[in-house]
Parts: structure tokens; C-alpha cells; sequence
């Protein structure tokens, strides 16, 4: 199954022991991006996928259509070092929806530099792989 929406729901639990949500660590400014407990129109609820994992972007919306993380199987094989999108939706807390166009990443060509070059707008999980919701 590809997932091509990102849920970012409950951040107040990631982390925690026992709240399934183990494995997804929120980095720096996630926990003020994100929704947490209570639904408000200045935090992130949904977005389109961005992710980085395996030295390619995953993603729905892309200059060249989808791009795909994996060697295997169709898709574009977007290695960057930004994505080849023109932009993401991103869905508040409140219902409101805001498109980011690519100009407006501030650092998009560190989106595939080793974690620490790019500090904002994304989540850690499993195996080192970065989902993006700026």
C-alpha cells in the first residue's frame, strides 16, 4: 500500500512508551507544528507525502508526476538534492488548506543532506527515513 497523505495527528504521544507511536520521534519545532491534543487552524493536522528514505523522495505531486523511494516498481526516481515538486498541501487544524509552493522551503536543496543540515519541518522515523511537513 502507498500512502500519499501524511497524518501528523497527536504529536503530544510520540515518543511515549506504550502509546504505539514509539518508533516516530518529532524533531525541534514539531511539537509546536503539529496537532496535538486539540484541533487549532495554526497547527498541521494532514499534508500530501514528502519523504526521504533510501536516498529518494516519495511523493504524490511531483514536476515529473509521482516519485517513488525504492529502485523497484514504477514512479519517478527523484534523488534530488531537492524534490522535483512544485509545491505541498497542507491541512490545519481548524479545516482551512494552504499550498506551499517550492520557492517558499527555505533550504529544500538539504532535504537529502544527513540529518542535522536540515533541522526544520520534519519527523524521524524507523530507520533514519525523514517525513517532511514544513
Amino acid at each position: 500500500m502507498l500512502v500519499n497523505y501524511f497524518y501528523w495527528g497527536r504529536v503530544d504521544k510520540w515518543g511515549v512508551p506504550g502509546s504505539g507511536w514509539v518508533s516516530v520521534v518529532p524533531r525541534d519545532t514539531a511539537k509546536w507544528d503539529l496537532v496535538g491534543r486539540e484541533l487549532v487552524g495554526t497547527k498541521v493536522i494532514m499534508g500530501d507525502a514528502l519523504l526521504q528514505a533510501f536516498d529518494l523522495f516519495r511523493y504524490n505531486h511531483g514536476t515529473y508526476g509521482w516519485a517513488f523511494n525504492s529502485e523497484l516498481g514504477p514512479g519517478y526516481k527523484d534523488r534530488g538534492p531537492a524534490p522535483a515538486i512544485p509545491g505541498i498541501n497542507k491541512l490545519f487544524g481548524d479545516g482551512h488548506v494552504v499550498w506551499k509552493s517550492i520557492g517558499e522551503f527555505e533550504y529544500a536543496e538539504f532535504m537529502m543532506e544527513p540529518e542535522g543540515r536540515y533541522d526544520d519541518g520534519y519527523v524521524d522515523y524507523d530507520f533514519g527515513d525523514q517525513a517532511f511537513y514544513y
